[in-house]
């Protein structure tokens, strides 16, 4: 397995931990995981470059609200200034808003969170098994929640001015 060694000296057999293949020994085949799972979920550029371009997209999203807050009743071509969203819009992203807050909810609560997106449809990630899945996840949920709840309140703030 990758030149794991058996560290435990009073489980192993002298042969275990000698033998050329070093071969894990009894309990670290049943109490460690494999050196290639390990691996999977350490964190890479890929991960780091995808929380810095969430974090970039949340930051234009918000600079980009302000900006129609500052803007005052009217834009540059003299026509009423509009919401991040419309009337449909408003309670689209309003019903998507509050289950995603549901679902961010229960998944703080039970400690396990359904996969978000459509390579692994189904599979459950939880904090005891899989804590960096689960917190990604988390952290998706999260970032969606602040954004749709940021675009309704920009919203609800330009529809009702004095």
């Amino acid at each position: 397995m990758l030149g794991l060694r058996c560290l435990c000296l009073e489980q192993c057999t002298p042969s275990a931990r000698t033998h050329p293949i070093h071969r894990p020994c009894r309990y670290h085949r049943q109490h460690h995981p494999p050196a290639l799972a390990a691996l999977h979920h350490q964190p890479t550029m890929l991960t780091l470059l995808y929380y810095a371009l969430m974090l970039l997209v949340g930051f234009v999203f918000y600079r980009h609200g302000q900006k129609l807050l500052r803007q005052g009743y009217r834009d540059r071509n003299g026509e009423p200034t509009q919401g991040m969203v419309g009337p449909v819009g408003f309670l689209v992203l309003g019903a998507v808003g509050c289950y995603l807050l549901f679902a961010l909810l229960r998944a703080l609560a039970r400690g396990e969170v359904p996969c978000v997106g459509k390579g692994c449809a189904g599979q459950i990630y939880t904090l005891a098994e899989q804590a960096g899945p689960y917190w990604a996840n988390v952290f998706f949920l999260l970032w969606c929640v602040l954004a749709f709840g940021y675009a309704l309140y920009v919203t609800l703030k330009i529809w009702l001015r004095p």
